[in-house]
């Protein structure tokens, strides 16, 4: 039987690839999945990927409630045939969630990464369930720019409580670099938010007023600083990780420092932040193996991030980068004014007052750079209405 399935499944995938040269997906999906419910059953193994490819496909030409109804039935024979808790429903999950994401249901795709996260249990996670959290809290990062203040402020909060429970280690593991690192990724982008949109009465549950306002609701020092100051705990204890698994690591030394460096730059604190570049700086300089990663590291200005910016259409922007990291007097091409318009340019120059920038630095000394070319990713929902 299970060489007969693996037999239906290929056949059924070189069905739908000979329809897709022939550009038409959809139709190809839905000829294999007819093919495979008559030679499997209505819950062949096959199907599942061939229903996860036509939800794909329905979505990406636009028909988001048809990629629902195939996604629900691909998840309905992976619980069929493995279970209501199998591994394999994340895939399905965070397909669902990008399709409510694009019917504009914030909520709805929340939902479906939280049915995603449950499959990892409740407990401190174990080394094999640390993926899927990760991959929930990059899902959260990425898109909690296009939902707006309320929905924007629930999804940090939601990845807030991923990375520290990705925090959760056992006492047989150490902590892991890139888990403290997302989780002060989290903590920059939550700042960034309750400044961009103000601090509401009750975090928990915003007013329907919460960010329709031009200007912040409120401005609560003490939650900015309470942010602050976990995030500079979750660097700190970075570099304590790096430093316990390889002192000698110059490199990785250096970059967690030049991390902190980054913390205290992107709240405004440029004494220190400087005080952590020069310590970094030194580090590499003093390294026979690790001087080439000056040029790289220090010679031009870095904006400020602490995760991977999603995939987001570029443009170039021609500015002044500040010794504090602060960018001064940005110039847009001529061009590009005309194609991106009026509104969306001043977003763009909103969004550059917002960010900060890792400084060039010149014998470890922090310095302003002019006429640099930043090539800035333009956010996600920054587009809407423009």
């Amino acid at each position: 039987m299970a060489m007969v399935r693996a037999v239906v499944a290929l056949w059924s995938l070189v069905a739908v690839g000979g329809v897709l040269a022939e550009g038409d997906p959809v139709a190809a999906y839905r000829e294999a999945i007819a093919r495979a419910e008559v030679e499997e059953g209505p819950w062949g193994a096959s199907l599942q990927d061939l229903y996860l490819g036509l939800g794909r496909a329905l979505l990406a030409q636009g028909d988001a409630e048809g990629a629902r109804e195939a996604l629900f039935a691909g998840m309905q024979v992976v619980r069929v045939n493995e279970g209501l808790a199998a591994p394999a429903q994340e895939t399905f999950l965070f397909a669902l969630a990008d399709v409510d994401l694009a019917r504009g249901d914030w909520r709805g795709a929340s939902e479906a990464v939280e049915q995603a996260v449950q499959l990892a249990g409740q407990d401190a996670p174990s080394p094999d369930e640390r993926p899927l959290l990760r991959r929930a809290l990059r899902w959260y990062l990425e898109h909690h720019r296009r939902v707006g203040a309320e929905g924007g402020l629930a999804y940090l909060a939601a990845g807030e409580r991923l990375a520290l429970r990705l925090l959760q280690v056992p006492q047989a593991e150490s902590l892991q670099p890139e888990d403290l690192r997302a989780f002060g990724a989290v903590e920059l982008a939550l700042a960034r938010h309750l400044r961009r949109y103000g601090v509401p009465a009750d975090p928990a549950r915003p007013s329907y007023a919460y960010g329709v306002l031009p200007e912040p609701v409120a401005e609560e020092s003490g939650v900015l600083e309470q942010v602050y100051r976990r995030g500079r705990t979750a660097l700190r204890q970075h570099l304590g990780a790096v430093r316990a698994r390889d002192p000698d690591d110059r490199a990785a030394l250096a970059e967690a420092v030049a991390l902190l460096g980054d913390w205290e730059l992107a709240f405004d604190r440029p004494a220190s932040a400087a005080r952590h570049y020069h310590s970094a700086w030194r580090l590499l300089a003093e390294g026979e193996q690790t001087r080439s990663l000056l040029e790289r590291w220090f010679a031009a200005p870095r904006p400020i991030a602490f995760a991977d910016p999603p995939g987001e259409e570029i443009v170039a922007v021609e500015l002044t980068v500040t010794a504090q990291g602060r960018p001064r007097d940005p110039k847009f091409t001529e061009a590009d004014r005309e194609r991106l318009g009026k509104t969306l340019i001043g977003r763009l120059r909103r969004e550059l007052r917002a960010i900060r920038f890792r400084p060039r630095l010149e014998e470890g000394v922090p310095v302003e750079t002019r006429a640099f070319v930043y090539q800035m990713p333009i956010p996600e929902g920054l587009r809407r209405d423009s």
